[in-house]
């Protein structure tokens, strides 16, 4: 399975396929062969787990104006770097111990 810094990647590659939202694109991903199932979960996970704390409306599953590229992509943007910190000190952290 890929990391979720990679699929996050995916996500962001594949951001002008976007219809709706990202859980949407993670699931015609998914339909598409290009993650698997329990990549898929593992997204719909770190996205619910990671919102940016505000409803598009009262009572929607949307952060923002569905089909709205560019607030998702400045997201996506935010996760990778934020991740690619974390894997960075991990890897230094692992090698201390070496």
């Amino acid at each position: 399975m890929r990391t979720t810094k990679e699929l996050l990647e995916l996500l962001l590659v594949n951001i002008d396929a976007l219809k709706f939202g990202l859980c949407a694109l993670a699931l015609d991903l998914c339909r598409h062969e290009i993650i698997n199932k329990y990549e898929y979960n593992s997204l719909l996970i770190y996205i619910d787990n990671n919102r940016c704390g505000n409803y598009y409306q009262k009572d929607c599953d949307y952060f923002w104006k569905p089909g709205s590229k560019k607030p998702r992509k400045v997201w996506l943007e935010q996760q990778i770097a934020y991740l690619d910190g974390f894997y960075k000190i991990e890897k230094i952290v692992k090698i201390s111990f070496i």
